[in-house]
């Protein structure tokens, strides 16, 4: 094999203001190309979809306490509980306590209007379709559910009982 078909065989490695100048270039082509790659990221997402939190932190309470939690059917825990909600879909909170009546807490989504003004406002119409499409918009709107379990009356008690 000769020099000639291997590249730089033979040849000095290339003097150091030549490297040092490659690598200012480099980084010069780099940094507008980063900063146009974040610039489209951030304009083409809405305010709610970068910054809007997808869970939310919910306190249950009842009186009495240690009524059983269940959140769209599942058991959660007993009263009094703090669980994390999945914040873009609508839930159902049921309490059941032996010797007293079911009761339900229905969770609600609602448009957060400060979304909406900072979607116009920071990305104008291309935030607001994102935001619109995701349903980042949407949130529970409760902050707590609590509740109060009234006591199963005693000629409801022996209907319920009797099986004749």
């Amino acid at each position: 094999m000769t020099t000639d078909s291997v590249p730089h065989a033979g040849r000095a490695p290339a003097p150091r203001r030549y490297r040092h100048a490659l690598r200012e270039e480099t980084t010069r082509m780099r940094v507008p190309t980063l900063l146009a790659t974040g610039g489209a990221v951030l304009a083409l997402t809405g305010c709610a979809t970068l910054f809007g939190s997808k869970e939310k932190d919910l306190p249950i309470t009842s009186t009495p306490p240690d009524a059983e939690v269940y959140l769209d059917g599942n058991r959660i825990g007993t009263t009094p509980v703090k669980f994390r909600i999945n914040n873009v879909k609508e839930h159902t909170i049921t309490l059941r306590k032996e010797g007293f009546k079911e009761a339900s807490c229905v969770l609600n989504r609602g448009t957060d209007t400060g979304w909406v003004i900072l979607d116009v406002l920071g990305t104008g119409l291309v935030g607001v379709v994102i935001d619109a499409a995701t349903g980042n918009w949407s949130q529970v709107k409760a902050k707590e559910c609590t509740l109060t379990l009234e006591p199963l009356s005693s000629a409801a008690d022996s209907t319920t009982t009797n099986t004749r």
